[in-house]
């Protein structure tokens, strides 16, 4: 007869207990799952917002200054029609991809950006700004937006 040893294996006791502890362990990790999805989506949303506005203050930078546009009336930005010399602020709609589009329409993924500005009182001043990005585009309450500042050297 061979001899019997129980001290060789697990109880079911400790076996059940081991389980116990993993479950909880994967529940807790499960649950942490949606935070993850969803502050990723934040952070793809935001990275694109500011690729688009970095996108619209090269095509401000790109009208020609008051000393190089004399005589020729090019005061728009050539993508997004963006009036530099504008008193009031520029509103437009892009999609994710920064093309324009039209507000009607506009798609819950796309973004609306609001360009603010400040022509300086003289001649030899930068002009100022800011350009908000945020999204929803069709929204009343945007989710996020991005806010860049901008200044434009037109002398």
């Amino acid at each position: 007869m061979k001899n019997y040893r129980p001290d060789k294996g697990f109880s079911l006791v400790e076996v059940v207990l081991a389980l116990g502890v993993a479950s909880f362990a994967l529940l807790a990790i499960i649950g942490m799952l949606p935070v993850g999805v969803n502050t990723q989506q934040d952070s793809m949303r935001e990275t694109i917002a500011t690729n688009i506005g970095t996108a619209i203050i090269n095509d401000l930078n790109q009208v020609p200054g008051e000393s190089e546009g004399k005589g020729t009336g090019n005061t728009k930005s050539s993508l997004y029609q963006i009036e530099v010399n504008a008193t009031e602020r520029e509103e437009c709609f892009v999609d994710e991809n920064g093309k324009l589009i039209a507000p009607s329409t506009a798609r819950p993924t796309d973004y609306k950006v609001v360009v603010n500005l400040i022509r300086p009182a003289s001649g030899r001043s930068a002009t100022c700004g800011t350009v908000d990005i945020s999204w929803p585009a069709t929204a009343a309450k945007p989710l996020g937006s991005v806010t860049l500042f901008v200044s434009l050297d037109r002398n």
